[in-house]
């Protein structure tokens, strides 16, 4: 059964603003918040308001506190529906979804200098990807892997090979857009694009799937593609680019977009939430054994509804699903973005990890004891401690806690 946590608090200024469209990835322990929307009421009209892209949230899932923090350089456009990954202790974005068309912007951010580049001016003009949304991203052997989003045609850019399919509802409008099912590469030491050729059956041009790697393969669950919120299932053998669609074992989920995968084992995925064909939001939790095509549910708490939200798997085994919507994104009422982490653990928690807590707990009376611990633990039980007296009643005690948390604890972004 899976363990759940849900993580909120009172203090805006504690944890990242409410938000949909946003990436998330995870370093280690940490997990790693960058840009989305939020809906703001203003004279009685709904807006969607960019969140600042100058800087990143970032959550330690061992003292299970949140560090905002500053970035250097130009940062990317605000943006909905971008995809991440990290290589190499750098974090790579691209695309999304700014203002009132898409994009295909290439940003990287060092995450121990905490300095944006534009890699765009790095690479060969007339070889660019189209711009898109809600795609997906993961890295293999020094390159970035793009699949599928939501954008315009795609024969002015590489289209050597996939397909695109026209939403008829955009021809009424000056920008165009569609589906696509292209596989891109970008190679990082070359800077470099290409659209290379897939063998096998290929899933059809689709946005808001759910993607996940392992190892040398990469599978895909639903998505949209026209009128149709799918749950088909594919995976994409890496070495030798050849797709294979999957025969999946009742029962199988309904269809659905903007749900989320993450890698539980080399084996085994975790998928959370999404939006039905019906327009309902979903809280539903499913492990799918991908040698066995087999999925099986999960017990989970029924009104946790999530969907365009995000799924990252820490290395402590936690998979922590952050924001997104609460309801029915397309009604034309308010949205309900939210700002909480569910933590899922699909397996006891470490003996470190539930002895820390015991020690913590019991603080009055095992305090005195802390400076005999190696330096690791005692900074995270330090750090819990801040934490607590930030979130307290004393203003002045909140306020010392609130200033040392913000300040340079982990000497880098990640460390």
């Amino acid at each position: 059964m899976a363990d759940s946590d849900d993580q909120s608090d009172d203090y805006p200024e504690s944890r990242p603003l409410a938000r949909c469209g946003h990436i998330a990835c995870a370093v280690d322990r940490f997990m790693i918040i960058w840009g989305g929307y939020r809906v703001v009421i203003w004279d009685e009209f709904m807006q969607e308001e960019y969140l600042p892209t100058h800087e990143i949230w970032i959550y330690d899932t061992d003292t299970e506190i949140w560090f905002r923090k500053e970035t250097q350089g130009r940062s990317p456009k605000g943006t909905s529906g971008a995809a991440a990954t990290v290589v190499d202790n750098k974090l790579y974005i691209f695309g999304g979804f700014s203002r009132s068309q898409n994009v295909n912007q290439i940003h990287c951010l060092d995450l121990k200098t905490l300095r944006w580049v534009n890699l765009v001016s790095e690479c060969a003009q007339d070889f660019l990807p189209s711009p898109r949304d809600k795609h997906s991203v993961w890295d293999y052997k020094n390159k970035l892997y793009v699949f599928g989003g939501f954008g315009p045609p795609t024969y002015h850019y590489l289209s050597d090979h996939g397909q695109f399919e026209l939403d008829a509802s955009t021809t009424y409008f000056s920008y165009v857009r569609g589906w696509n099912n292209q596989i891109l590469e970008y190679d990082i030491p070359t800077h470099s694009w290409k659209n290379p050729a897939c063998s096998g059956m290929a899933p059809s041009p689709r946005a808001a799937m759910a993607v996940a790697k392992l190892d040398d393969r990469v599978v895909i669950f639903g998505g949209r593609n026209k009128e149709i919120r799918l749950n088909d299932l594919h995976y994409l053998d890496l070495d030798g680019m050849s797709w294979t669609q999957l025969t999946q074992n009742e029962p199988i989920p309904v269809g659905r977009t903007w749900h989320t995968f993450s890698k539980i084992t080399q084996t085994e995925l975790f998928m959370y939430g999404g939006f039905t064909q019906e327009k309902e939001p979903l809280s539903e939790a499913w492990v799918l054994d991908v040698d066995k095509c087999r999925w099986r549910q999960l017990p989970v708490a029924a009104n946790k509804h999530r969907l365009w939200h995000t799924s990252s798997r820490c290395n402590n085994g936690d998979i922590l699903i952050f924001g997104g919507c609460c309801n029915n994104i397309l009604d034309a009422q308010t949205p309900v973005h939210t700002n909480e982490t569910l933590v899922f653990r699909l397996s006891p928690r470490t003996l470190v990890r539930s002895s820390l807590d015991v020690v913590f707990k019991h603080r009055d009376c095992l305090q005195g004891e802390w400076e005999s611990l190696p330096k690791s633990l005692r900074d995270i039980l330090v750090l819990r401690l801040e934490n607590a007296i930030s979130l307290g009643n004393d203003d002045e005690e909140k306020e010392n806690g609130r200033n040392k948390r913000r300040g340079s604890h982990l000497g880098c972004a990640i460390s």
